[in-house]
């Protein structure tokens, strides 16, 4: 944290974070993210927020994994989204 107080670029950042872990089922595991982040100290205002969500379920050599990532970057007056998911199925010999 820098703090710049006779500048026009100050900054005053601020950031929050949760985690939840669960194993809802034998074998499975279930996570979740959510982390959000603000900046108001500077002449443009910047918000960045992250929510991720990662489920593994395994059975002897099979494994099978799902993450999704949704992010939201607003940086003064524009705003850029992106999600993803990825789906992973593995097989050990």
């Amino acid at each position: 944290d820098t703090d710049r107080l006779e500048s026009v670029e100050d900054q005053d950042l601020t950031r929050y974070g949760a985690r939840f872990t669960s194993r809802p089922w034998a074998r499975t595991s279930l996570n979740a993210d959510l982390f959000n982040e603000q900046d108001v100290g500077g002449s443009i205002p910047r918000e960045f927020t992250r929510a991720t969500l990662r489920f593994n379920w395994a059975y002897r050599r099979l494994k099978f994994g799902l993450f999704g990532s949704y992010n939201i970057n607003d940086y003064g007056p524009t705003t850029t989204d992106r999600g993803r998911i990825d789906a992973t199925l593995t097989r050990d010999f």
